[in-house]
């Protein structure tokens, strides 16, 4: 029997029966079928009420005396049939909740008027119809699931708990596994909410945990029928909180260990508290290695900015990580980039030293490149002292079990007992500990100095340091930051012997040189008080084989003509020297000697300079002679051609000499900007490429271009010693931000390098590659 032979007979039952007690009401019998159908949308009742002729039907019909119990039941069999029918052939175009609730209606709106069903008896069909669809139709159900979630998250509980309550009879039982996943997403998504940016805070976790609780707990209580003291859900609560703490924490890691640092500490110290195993920290590791990659090792990030970021990220990890097993991972990740950078050694020294943004300065350094090497001198200051772990700091900390389990309406001894009556031994690969005697000893210096190859490299380069500040050093006193740093070196490196005296690295070699500016300073206020001797001039008396300088010391230098008045007062200290040290010789060395220069133009400049002996001479010449050519200038002061040229660059860019191209000659530029011919002339050694007359539109927009550029080019030579074209081309690609744009080809890139060579800017080497001019 089909479906539509079913509904026919049922119908003609109705109608047999009605025949039976009053033929003349079987016209409105068929007007009432027709309205309760849902199967008939053009003629039932579209959700709007009775007409008055249906009204009159069913009140003759249903309250009739014509009416028996055995028509009422056939009418309630013939409704339900006809609403299974239109239910089996549209249950499966139902996609939202909001469908079902609109087909529920249509189905209940009749059984308004037509009230031949008991409550309980509607119920268990639409109980029925809901089961059959929340089964055999899965995108329904996970559509209303989704929507369950979305009321929870926006706070609209009283739809939520429809739904829910909609779940629970479609199912026939409770759903405590849905609703506490959506619990657990609220607890997500609030935990996200609220410890995004709480970096600064101490007890991120518990707060978020007790104000989720304020405000939501108790509403969870009624939909999950639990009591509210339910420590058990509580609990896995409470979990997912350090679970969500620890992926959002996570995610952020490069701006909690480096960015924020130190004001992050709190949650660093929270972290430590939550990160129970192994699992965790390498994960919490790993990520943080992926974005220091990708934010740090770049050839346009200085050495210092690395560092800096080293440094703040190895105290970050200090804290978090109470078993030092994960330092290592970031020194070994980061030592063989750092290792390719011939600054890396002399830069971690400048930091440790606190040298003053002036120690470090350079004509490639910038106002940032002082403020992040002032800010790593900063975090490095005391690194030679133990690493300690506060227990205040750790006591402080909230224990989740302990936080969780304590409840203000029960005795706390009480609570306590109960604790440790059903305590649990921590996990096996747990490294949480519990006290500071997990913490061994340590020291950052010792740390940071395991990214170098060997102690023998910081010591190298901690000798030519020292050296290079002792022969600038104006006067005999050396600051106290060197003293104490020469101190540290020494213990912590102990490095006591070498194979020779005469070795580089060998650090006792400072006491000798450090003997010898005492020394100095005896046999200067000796000279100058007891035999008369010229102030002006204030000698540091070397002893050669132990002063590793740029130049060599043993050999002969050569004789400059010195100015008069200059030669007659380094005369007298020989012959001072010859009569207090007997058998000795004083030996003048240019290339170690630095001269303070005081000039007075006739345009009323009045400029001070400290330059090197070959700048002084040269200028004492073309100051004495007027004019010179650079043969001449050579020729009379016996100095190399390179000398020489490196001399009057320096001067002509600090408009103390000019050029002229018609007579090769370089003079003093007594009164600046005399004519527009020797400016355009001075421009030309000047460090800003500017057109001139012969270059067009096209070429000097390339030159602006390039210009916001050149910070770059110099920012990865300054950084990796000398480039090719085409590497640095690559490098320009990805390190120039859109907003200032690089389009420059290989080939016009190779034209600007040229370019910059010819201004002295940059030097290529022979194998092609471009640096740094000195």
């Amino acid at each position: 029997m089909t479906l539509s032979d079913e509904g026919r007979e049922l119908s003609e039952q109705l109608h047999s029966l009605l025949h039976d007690v009053d033929s003349s009401l079987e016209d409105d019998l068929e007007g009432i079928l027709t309205w309760v159908n849902p199967n008939e949308p053009g003629s039932n009742h579209q959700m709007r009420p009775p007409s008055l002729r249906v009204k009159s039907a069913i009140k003759s019909l249903l309250n009739g005396v014509v009416t028996s119990e055995s028509f009422i039941d056939l009418l309630g069999k013939y409704m339900i049939f006809q609403t299974r029918k239109h239910f089996f052939l549209n249950y499966q175009s139902l996609l939202y909740f909001k469908d079902v609730q609109k087909l529920e209606r249509y189905y209940e709106f009749p059984t308004r008027y037509v009230n031949i069903f008991s409550s309980e008896e509607w119920c268990d069909e639409m109980s029925g119809l809901r089961n059959y669809l929340i089964r055999q139709n899965s995108g329904l159900k996970n559509n209303i699931q989704l929507r369950l979630e979305q009321l929870v998250h926006e706070d609209d509980f009283d739809m939520a708990c429809k739904i829910y309550e909609w779940l629970c009879q479609a199912e026939g039982r409770l759903l405590p596994e849905i609703l506490v996943d959506v619990l657990l997403s609220k607890v997500k998504l609030f935990a996200s909410k609220n410890m995004n940016s709480a970096w600064t805070q101490r007890f991120t976790i518990m707060e978020a945990y007790n104000l989720f609780v304020t405000n939501y707990w108790s509403v969870f209580c009624r939909m999950l029928q639990c009591m509210e003291d339910d420590h058990e859900i509580t609990n896995e609560i409470y979990r997912c909180f350090e679970e969500e703490f620890i992926r959002i924490r996570t995610s952020q890691v490069f701006d909690i260990f480096v960015t924020g640092f130190p004001t992050t500490k709190p949650t660093l110290l929270e972290l430590r508290s939550v990160l129970k195993t192994s699992v965790k920290y390498t994960e919490l590791i790993t990520e943080f290695l992926y974005q220091f990659e990708s934010k740090m090792l770049n050839p346009s990030i200085t050495t210092a900015e690395i560092l800096l970021s080293y440094v703040r990220a190895i105290k970050s990890i200090l804290i978090v990580d109470v078993s030092f097993r994960y330092f290592q991972l970031l020194t070994n990740f980061v030592r063989p980039y750092l290792m390719e950078r011939h600054d890396t050694v002399a830069t971690f020294l400048y930091a440790m030293l606190g040298l003053d943004a002036s120690d470090l300065s350079s004509k490639n350094s910038t106002s940032t490149h002082m403020s992040i090497a002032s800010q790593l001198s900063a975090e490095l200051r005391g690194s030679h002292q133990p690493i300690s772990s506060s227990t205040a700091e750790r006591g402080n900390l909230p224990h989740g079990k302990h936080a969780l389990s304590m409840n203000p309406y029960e005795p706390a001894y009480q609570q306590i007992i109960d604790y440790y009556l059903h305590w649990n031994p921590e996990p096996a690969d747990s490294i949480q500990a519990n006290n500071d005697q997990a913490l061994i000893s340590k020291e950052l210096f010792d740390i940071i100095v395991e990214l170098f190859d060997s102690k023998d490299v910081i010591v190298r380069e901690f000798l030519g340091l020292f050296t290079r500040k002792l022969l600038g050093l104006r006067g005999y006193k050396l600051e106290s930051n060197w003293v104490q740093s020469l101190k540290v070196v020494k213990k912590k490196l102990d490095f006591k012997t070498y194979s020779s005296a005469q070795e580089f690295s060998n650090i006792n070699n400072i006491d000798v040189m450090l003997r010898d500016v005492k020394h100095s300073e005896e046999l200067c206020s000796l000279m100058h008080e007891k035999l008369g001797l010229s102030d002006r001039i204030i000698p540091k008396f070397v002893s050669y084989l132990f002063w590793n300088a740029h130049s060599d010391f043993s050999a002969l230098p050569k004789d400059h003509p010195l100015p008069k008045e200059l030669e007659a007062d380094i005369n007298n200290y020989k012959k001072a020297y010859t009569n207090v040290k007997k058998g000795r010789k004083l030996r003048l060395h240019p290339e170690q000697s630095i001269v303070e220069l005081q000039l007075r133009l006739a345009d009323g400049r009045d400029l001070n300079y400290e330059v090197t002996l070959d700048e002084a001479l040269v200028l004492s010449y073309l100051s004495s002679n007027g004019d010179g050519t650079v043969e001449e200038i050579v020729k009379q002061t016996n100095l190399d051609i390179s000398q020489v040229e490196k001399s009057l660059k320096f001067w002509v860019k600090s408009s103390i000499l000019r050029y002229s191209t018609e007579t090769s000659r370089y003079s003093v530029e007594e009164r600046q900007n005399v004519d527009v011919k020797h400016a355009v002339e001075r421009q030309s050694s000047s460090e800003i490429v500017n057109a001139t007359d012969s270059v067009d539109l096209q070429q000097q927009q390339f030159i602006d271009s390039m210009q916001k550029v050149l910070p770059f080019i110099k920012g990865m030579l300054t950084n990796l010693g000398s480039l090719k074209a085409d590497k640095i081309h690559s490098f320009l690609k990805m390190a120039v931000p859109k907003e200032i744009g690089y389009s420059a080809t290989p080939s016009q890139l190779q034209l600007y390098l040229n370019a910059l060579v010819e201004e002295s800017k940059l030097v290529k080497t022979p194998n092609g590659a471009f640096r740094l001019a000195k």
